[in-house]
């Protein structure tokens, strides 16, 4: 792999086992189809929008009165009406930790998250110990302290 300057290199695409715009590639550098399709990454399709009635409209808000049988309902986003189930897995998993029962489908609290998330935009910062300029996704008036490699390095080791 050295030889053949692939040592250190990503794998290729044409082994990724997701398509473009299910992977987190499409959330930081986002393209359409056809930019995807013509460098060679796979692309899936939407599912069609024949989404089934729920088989529960009236959703508890705490997990401790929902049913055990839930597990075996059809459920529908409140957002998107997409159809999603929990498994007997995941509702003991909210039982043990008392989160309430989620009202969405997982792509669509998936994309809320992502409202939470720091931009990937990188910001010159000043390093508070040798004041060396450096890189970083927070803000100058962020309170977080950045320290750069050398300084970090120091401390850590």
């Amino acid at each position: 792999m050295i030889k053949t300057k692939e040592w250190g290199e990503f794998f290729p695409h044409s082994l990724a086992p997701f398509p473009y715009n299910d992977s987190k590639a499409q959330d930081y550098y986002p393209l359409s189809k056809e930019k995807a399709l013509a460098r060679g990454y796979t692309w899936r399709d939407k599912d069609k929008q024949d989404f089934k009635p729920a088989t529960l409209t009236n959703l508890p808000d705490t997990i401790a009165e929902t049913p055990d049988s839930i597990t075996q309902e059809i459920l529908a986003c409140e957002k998107t009406g997409k159809n999603y189930r929990i498994t007997p897995q995941e509702f003991k998993f909210y039982k043990r930790q008392n989160i309430p029962t989620p009202h969405r489908h997982p792509d669509t609290r998936y994309e809320d998250r992502k409202q939470f998330r720091h931009k990937r935009k990188l910001t010159e910062r000043t390093c508070p110990t040798c004041k060396t300029k450096t890189l970083s996704i927070f803000k100058e008036t962020d309170p977080e302290k950045i320290l750069c490699e050398k300084c970090y390095l120091a401390k850590a080791y």
